[in-house]
C-alpha cells in the first residue's frame, strides 16, 4: 500500500468497518481467541456463537451479523461433535446451509500443506466465519516460540484473506499460576494473543457461575464490560450479571 497524506485522508468518504460481534468485538476478516481450562465449557460457549451466527441472534447480549459459518472440531470425533449440534439445536432454530462442521482431525494449519488441504474442505461451503476448535490439534509447533506461532498467523492471515472469513481459535490457559492477568492467561507466546483483535477468557467461579472476562479488545468505542457471568443450563448460556468496567 502506497504511503498516503492523513489530512487527505481523512477527508475521504470510506465505508466504516463492519462487525459481525456486535461491541467491535470480531470485524469482517478479524480474529477472536476464546481460552480457558480444560472442561470450562469452551467448546460450548464458541458453538453458542456458532449458533448465533448461523441464526442471527444475539450472543451473550451481543448482536450477532447472520453470516453462514463452520465449526472445525479438530480434537472431538463426529459421534460427539454430532450429538452436542442436536443437544444444542433445542435451543436455536437453525435453517439449512447456515451452520456447518468439519472434523479434520489433527491437522496442521501452520503447514502449507496442512493449510491447503483446509482450505479445500471448506471452499464447497464458503463461510464468512470458521471456529477452530482447538489450537493443540491444528498447529504442530511449540506454542512457547515466536517463529513457531508466526508460522501459525501467517498462515491464519493467508486462510482469512483467500476466503474471505473471520477466524475464533479455542485455546487453553497458562498453566502457570503467576501469569493472572489479561491475556498473560493464554498459554505459550504472547504474539498470539497480541496478533488477536479480541481475547476472551472463560473461567469458572463458585455456585456453578462461569465467568468471561474481556482480557482484550482492540476497537471497542466504549460499552464493553470487563466481565460477564454466566450459567450453562439445559445447553443455553443465561447471563446473570458482569462488571460494568469498560475496556479502554
Amino acid at each position: 500500500m502506497a504511503v498516503y497524506d492523513v489530512f487527505d485522508d481523512i477527508q475521504r468518504n470510506i465505508p466504516p468497518l463492519q462487525f459481525l460481534l456486535g461491541g467491535r468485538l470480531l470485524p469482517v476478516h478479524g480474529k477472536m481467541e476464546i481460552c480457558g481450562a480444560p472442561g470450562v465449557f469452551k467448546s460450548w460457549l464458541a458453538q453458542s456463537l456458532g449458533f448465533c451466527f448461523a441464526t442471527g441472534q444475539p450472543w451473550l447480549g451481543f448482536p450477532t451479523m447472520q453470516v453462514r459459518t463452520l465449526m472445525a472440531h479438530f480434537e472431538m470425533s463426529y459421534e460427539v461433535t454430532h450429538e452436542r449440534m442436536q443437544a444444542m439445536s433445542t435451543v436455536y432454530n437453525i435453517e439449512p446451509r447456515t451452520l456447518y462442521g468439519v472434523n479434520p482431525g489433527f491437522l496442521a494449519l501452520d503447514d502449507d500443506e496442512g493449510l491447503a488441504r483446509f482450505m479445500e474442505m471448506i471452499t464447497p461451503v464458503d463461510p464468512r466465519v470458521v471456529i477452530l476448535d482447538y489450537l493443540g490439534c491444528c498447529f504442530s509447533g511449540d506454542e512457547n516460540k515466536s517463529q513457531d506461532i508466526a508460522k501459525l498467523t501467517r498462515n491464519l492471515d493467508i486462510l482469512i484473506r483467500e476466503k474471505n472469513l473471520s477466524v475464533i481459535l479455542l485455546h487453553h490457559t497458562n498453566k502457570n499460576p503467576v501469569y493472572s492477568a489479561g491475556m498473560d492467561k493464554s498459554s505459550g507466546h504472547h504474539s498470539l494473543p497480541g496478533w488477536m483483535d479480541t481475547v476472551l477468557y472463560i473461567a469458572r467461579q463458585p455456585n456453578n457461575i462461569i465467568q468471561i472476562q474481556f482480557a482484550k479488545a482492540r476497537h471497542p468505542r466504549g460499552g464493553v464490560p470487563r466481565s460477564i457471568n454466566t450459567r450453562f443450563n439445559n445447553h443455553a448460556w443465561e447471563i446473570i450479571g458482569g462488571g460494568n468496567e469498560v475496556t479502554e
